[in-house]
């Protein structure tokens, strides 16, 4: 006896299994075939499977106007292992025996499903909530609170959560088209996520940077937006692709690779040894949050006019 997997339609399809005991299995459209098989573009009489001995199955093609293939081979007459797959038409068949040894079953505990259970609306809604709260507060602090207007608060949020959105469009598109589902909940809760958690370790360092005079560097804020961009794009190359481990792995470092590469080659290359000049955007940055000495942003701009007057006093005192 065999066992054929029927998926009419692609690997995707929905399989439908026969068991036949015939030592000659007849496949096409025409009813006196062993397999009947309702795809157009299989010939009424398509093929012809050999099973009498086990371990020496062999599959003839019956000359059909579209032929038959394994794997990206054209197949005429060839020995057929159990558990090979064979294409007629639109048509993917495969031929076990009652003793062919299934693969073992899929954890529902794994990453990927875990990955998937992440799903919730709550979730998602707390997530928004958190980042609409840092992006409210960011607003504030930067003007004191005093200068900005309702429309600043709204044009921000609105920014900040079409990103999430726009990005998880494009990878349940992707999901969509290479696992057969969208799985779009689940994608944007763990952007959201990541969003959250890159804009509060970048608070986190920006505070420090602040409050511990010395420290002022480029490079934790890069090592906080790489990591927390590697982990993502990982993730999502698992939920929405079906690429194995090494390549998720590997695309991943070359991605994180390639950005690192990019901001050192930019950081080397604006150096003010490069420039006839040191470089100045005619921008005065006031600290938006002070809790080292407790002045205001406000109080800050004040006190710029009585800054440079002592610098100029100390450049003539020097000269």
């Amino acid at each position: 006896m065999v066992i054929v997997e029927i998926r009419t339609g692609g690997s995707d399809a929905s399989p439908r299994y026969e068991r036949l005991q015939a030592a000659t299995l007849n496949i096409g459209r025409a009813p006196d075939n062993n397999l009947i098989i309702e795809d157009p573009y299989v010939d009424a009489h398509h093929l012809r499977l050999d099973v009498a001995v086990a371990g020496e199955w062999q599959v003839t093609d019956l000359d059909s106007t579209n032929g038959t293939t394994q794997g990206r081979q054209a197949v005429h007459v060839a020995r057929l292992a159990p558990g090979a797959q064979l294409k007629l038409g639109k048509t993917l068949i495969r031929v076990f025996d009652e003793h062919y040894q299934v693969a073992p079953a899929l954890s529902l505990a794994d990453l990927e499903h875990r990955l998937l259970d992440f799903n919730r609306w709550r979730s998602m809604l707390m997530l928004v909530a958190v980042l609409v709260a840092y992006v409210t507060l960011r607003v504030y602090l930067a003007g004191d609170g005093a200068d900005a207007k309702a429309d600043a608060y709204l044009v921000a949020i609105v920014t900040a959560l079409l990103w999430p959105l726009s990005i998880a469009g494009a990878w349940a598109l992707l999901s969509r088209l290479l696992r057969g589902e969208a799985r779009f909940r689940p994608i944007l809760n763990l952007g959201l996520l990541a969003m959250v958690i890159s804009t509060g370790l970048q608070l986190i360092n920006s505070l420090i940077e602040y409050n511990l005079p010395g420290t002022r560097s480029q490079l934790p804020e890069l090592l906080i937006v790489l990591g927390v961009l590697g982990i993502y794009l990982y993730l999502m190359l698992l939920i929405s692709t079906r690429l194995q481990d090494k390549l998720r792995l590997g695309l991943t470092l070359v991605v994180a690779g390639g950005l690192l590469l990019s901001f050192s080659i930019n950081q080397y290359s604006v150096q003010d040894r490069f420039s006839p000049a040191p470089r100045y955007d005619n921008t005065l940055y006031a600290p938006w949050l002070l809790y080292r000495d407790g002045v205001t942003a406000e109080d800050f701009r004040q006190g710029l006019d009585s800054l440079f007057e002592t610098a100029d006093d100390l450049a003539e005192t020097k000269d």
